[in-house]
């Protein structure tokens, strides 16, 4: 197989002169390569312009091979049926190589491949250098430069005699693309290989940024955009300008380091218009972005569903469900004694979905609705509408008495603990000996256990509880039980000999807690949670050492904290470290 362009001249037996190849050679020697194939047996053809002369030779079933007249024969080589030699004059090569008792002679007349060619953008220029390539057949005349805008798009631009060359018909911003040939008196040599390069301004010159996006969120804008393209003066910082009409009205609005912004000082409804500009260590500040434009959502969550109340004595108990996209901070709830005059009454503490209402009388029916409240304070709207009866109930005192009562030095004071098993109890009445030696009313407590911190070290304090129901009738105290207090006693202090290590993690349906824990025996973990860095407060207990938080939302921060709680005391250690996760 002949490379493409080759010229191929077969000699058949005998038949073929040294003026017949001459003829044909002298008609095609401006092409720059030529063929010679010899077969085997002595002729010799003289290559016209060239000064070469081939000789083949055949005797004794040898083929020899010369050439008598090239200035640098480098030499021969092979025998019998396979043999190959290779010379130079006057800037031609001359290659013979014999396969099976055929000899075939080329010369290359055109320059070679330019090589190493670099461009170097500058301002408002691109510098071009390369290598001298082979110059074949006969010196180099000039070299052809080709640019073109993007990749494999070049045309002629400019005929040059040196190996470097400035092209100064370009503008910022715009990538240039680059390829040179060298050109002598047989012909264009192959093209170099490919570069480009895209020139500055001036030394203070930055590109701008490109492919602004607006994206709408609840209640605010993201602004995402890319780097410039040329970093010949890196970016500082970039300046976002915003409007309110798309054509007038761009101020500067803000500064930030990355290639993003959110913007939360937006209302719902209303269409912003926004475009940035890159501005570098020096100062210099770029030309404008494309615009981009978006309407942030509503940020105010979905309606309450599913409201229900039962009562438990003079009390009512609110239940509801939420599952709007927009978390909710914490929910008002509405009341009032007929279905036209419901006003708002109370809000709750944490995102919990239920309420307790313990402002109620007999005898009386109470309306409620309920709303959702986000982290920026918008309100829902309100859910459905429940009532119920409040009826009078038996009044009679409650039967079981407080039973085991305790009394131990914890960490800041007297821990009391008992047990209760008798009718429903609203809270429990605790009372303490005064100096007199009398019980007389200290504090009340809903949950069995309490810490009494106004203490003195050397005193000695006895204590009785009482069970009061939802109707504040109080039944019989409780045993008495005693203790001296000391300020300094040889004991294990609950909180001060804990350590919690908790962390979070996002899982298949939520966010995971995980936590591990060391000091006095915990009988469960309370649970705190934020969102959006608003702080955080009691969700729930759970036992073990994790914990999968269900009720999140994406696009939120939460952050969490928790807490033991002592197995025997019922007490609540320290809170943990507070840790976050973006889900």
């Amino acid at each position: 197989m002949k490379p493409a362009g080759a010229l191929l001249f077969i000699m058949n037996q005998r038949t073929a002169t040294t003026k017949t190849v001459g003829m044909i050679a002298a008609i095609l020697l401006g092409l720059g390569l030529l063929h010679y194939v010899f077969t085997n047996f002595s002729q010799s053809v003289s290559l016209l312009g060239s000064g070469l002369t081939a000789f083949v030779s055949a005797f004794n079933g040898h083929n020899s091979f010369s050439l008598p007249t090239l200035a640098d024969f480098t030499g021969i080589s092979g025998n019998g049926g396979s043999r190959s030699a290779v010379a130079r004059s006057g800037g031609q090569t001359a290659t013979s190589s014999a396969v099976n008792g055929v000899h075939t002679v080329s010369i290359v007349k055109i320059p070679g491949q330019v090589s190493n060619l670099n461009a170097v953008a500058g301002v408002n220029q691109v510098s071009l250098n390369w290598s001298e390539p082979s110059q074949g057949a006969g010196p180099i005349t000039y070299y052809l430069v080709y640019r073109g805008t993007y990749a494999g798009g070049e045309s002629f631009a400019e005929a040059i005699h040196s190996t470097s060359w400035t092209d100064t018909d370009v503008s910022p911003g715009y990538t240039y693309y680059y390829k040179v040939l060298a050109v002598n008196a047989y012909g264009n040599g192959p093209y170099s290989n490919e570069v480009s390069a895209a020139p500055y301004q001036s030394l203070s010159y930055v590109a701008p940024a490109s492919s602004l996006l607006a994206s709408s969120g609840y209640g605010q804008i993201t602004l995402t955009w890319s780097a410039p393209t040329s970093l010949n003066n890196p970016v500082s910082y970039y300046n976002v300008y915003r409007s309110v009409n798309n054509s007038t009205g761009f101020s500067y609005y803000a500064q930030t380091a990355g290639n993003n912004y959110v913007d939360d000082y937006v209302n719902s409804g209303n269409v912003y218009y926004y475009y940035v500009t890159a501005v570098s260590n020096g100062g210099s500040e770029s030309q404008k972005s494309n615009t981009a434009s978006a309407t942030p959502l509503s940020t105010a969550p979905s309606a309450v569903s599913g409201l229900s109340a039962s009562a438990s004595g003079n009390t009512v108990i609110l239940n509801w469900s939420y599952g709007g996209s927009i978390p909710a901070s914490y929910f008002n709830v509405y009341r009032g004694t007929n279905n036209s005059d419901v006003s708002f009454y109370a809000s709750t503490t944490g995102n919990s979905t239920s309420f307790t209402d313990s402002g109620v009388s007999s005898g009386n029916t109470y309306y409620y609705e309920v709303s959702a409240v986000n982290s920026s304070g918008a309100e829902g709207a309100l859910s459905n509408e429940t009532n119920i009866s409040i009826q009078s109930q038996s009044q009679e005192p409650l039967i079981t008495q407080v039973t085991n009562l305790s009394v131990s030095q914890q960490s800041g004071g007297v821990s009391l603990s008992w047990s209760y098993s008798g009718g429903a109890a609203s809270y429990f009445n605790i009372y303490r000996s005064a100096s007199d030696g009398s019980m007389v009313f200290y504090a009340s407590t809903q949950g069995t256990y309490y810490l009494d911190d106004a203490v003195t070290s050397g005193n000695t304090y006895a204590y009785q509880v009482s069970a009061v129901n939802a109707y504040d009738v109080e039944g019989p105290l409780s045993g008495a039980a005693s203790i001296t207090y000391n300020s300094s006693p040889s004991y294990e202090p609950y909180s001060a000999n804990q350590s919690v290590s908790l962390s979070v993690s996002e899982v298949s349906g939520g966010i995971e807690l995980s936590w591990s824990y060391s000091g006095p025996a915990a009988s469960s973990f309370n649970i705190y949670r934020g969102v959006n860095q608003i702080g955080t407060a009691y969700v729930t207990s759970a036992g073990g050492t994790s914990f999968l938080d269900t009720g999140v939302y994406p696009g939120n921060i939460y952050y969490y904290q928790i807490s033991p709680v002592n197995a025997s005391t019922g007490l609540q250690g320290s809170l943990s470290n507070e840790v976050s996760l973006s889900y």
